[in-house]
């Protein structure tokens, strides 16, 4: 285990395409609708466990396990030798897949001597796989959380931000974060066979002085006191 001098650049193949409409019946009104599919090949992964590179490697010869094997002259794994035994740090042999459409919503308007802006974000993943080691199955990830997905990767999650801008050298925001509910990628995990749908509510002002050369700004982050879900599998 330890580092690797011969890791490569991981390489993508990405592809968006989007549309962007701005109806001229509503000024002030813009939509986008962006669709993504990223590939990421060659990905850098932990190394494989010991065991599975053996069992690979003994079931099939690919060069992916073989050569992650160094013997002693006596064909020994457990010689106690430097360099004898399993490589396990990280390698180029991940790969990655992503696809999904991210949508956003924005209207800036005016009542009177008030400006307001609404801004609607959102996400919708369709799928997030991937692959540990060449000839392995695809760990599908979107809707999911666990020892195998890790943070939790929910198909909808969005952010709405409303700023009012008053006319007496003040503004102030609301933001409104969405992330759907998952399940548990373990379906032996008794635990917590899922997380539910989590909401987090944020307030912001800032105030101008000094003919706008000074700001003060003030956050509040989740004034609900809303408890993030808890994964006892994540360990300490």
């Amino acid at each position: 285990t330890g580092g690797n001098p011969f890791l490569e650049p991981e390489s993508a193949d990405t592809y968006t395409y989007g549309v962007v409409w701005t109806p001229g019946f509503l000024e002030g009104l813009s939509v986008s609708v962006d669709y993504f599919s990223i590939l990421v090949e060659d990905a850098i992964a932990a190394g494989i466990p010991a065991q599975t590179t053996l069992d690979e490697c003994l079931a099939t010869g690919n060069a992916a396990f073989c050569n992650l094997i160094t013997r002693d002259p006596d064909g020994s794994l457990a010689a106690g030798e430097p360099g004898v035994g399993f490589l396990q740090t990280n390698i180029n042999i991940a790969e990655l897949e992503t696809t999904g459409i991210d949508a956003q919503i924005m209207y800036t308007f005016d009542v009177g001597s008030h400006g307001f802006n609404l801004d609607y974000a959102a996400t919708f993943l369709d799928q997030l796989d991937t692959v540990p080691y060449p000839g392995a199955d695809p760990i599908e990830c979107a809707g999911f959380f666990g020892n195998n997905c890790g943070s939790p990767s929910p198909e909808y999650r969005h952010r709405f931000m409303a700023t009012w801008q008053s006319p007496w050298s003040f503004d102030a925001t609301m933001t409104w974060r969405h992330f759907g509910g998952v399940d548990n990628d373990n379906e032996g995990d008794t635990l917590e066979s899922s997380l539910d749908t989590v909401d987090y509510i944020d307030l912001s002002g800032r105030v101008f002085l000094m003919e706008d050369t000074v700001t003060l700004s003030l956050s509040i982050l989740n004034v609900t006191g809303e408890d993030p879900p808890i994964f006892s599998g994540a360990g300490p």
